[in-house]
């Protein structure tokens, strides 16, 4: 039986907003080797996580391209990840929390209405 358009967008969107196992989730460190305690296992627990999270440890990630590694190889979400990467590189601090966090929160509600 063929799976129409649908059904395949519906287990994309599944796979996307799902819960990975523990060790799978984005480790959040403000430096190599310092972790906070924090790990997200699902793109919402990522963004809450942004939202209070030691800001050394955003601009720590998003330096190495960290975030957009996870969001793609471990979430599968290849539009978030390019939408992460289009982020300036400059922007640091809480510009930069802010906007990661609207991003997302943005891609997470798309998704939901899909």
């Amino acid at each position: 039986m063929k799976q129409t358009k649908k059904s395949v967008e519906k287990a994309l969107v599944a796979k996307i907003l799902r819960t990975v196992q523990s060790y799978e989730g984005f480790r959040f460190n403000r430096s190599q080797g310092d972790y906070t305690g924090k790990n997200a296992r699902s793109l919402k627990e990522f963004s809450s996580i942004l939202k209070s999270v030691d800001i050394r440890s955003i601009n720590f990630h998003f330096k190495r391209g960290d975030f957009q590694k996870w969001v793609q190889n471990i979430v599968g979400d290849i539009e978030l990840s390019n939408n992460i990467r289009k982020i300036p590189k400059d922007l640091h601090g809480e510009k930069l929390r802010t906007t990661l966090t609207r991003i997302i929160n943005d891609r997470i509600t798309e998704l939901k209405l899909a």
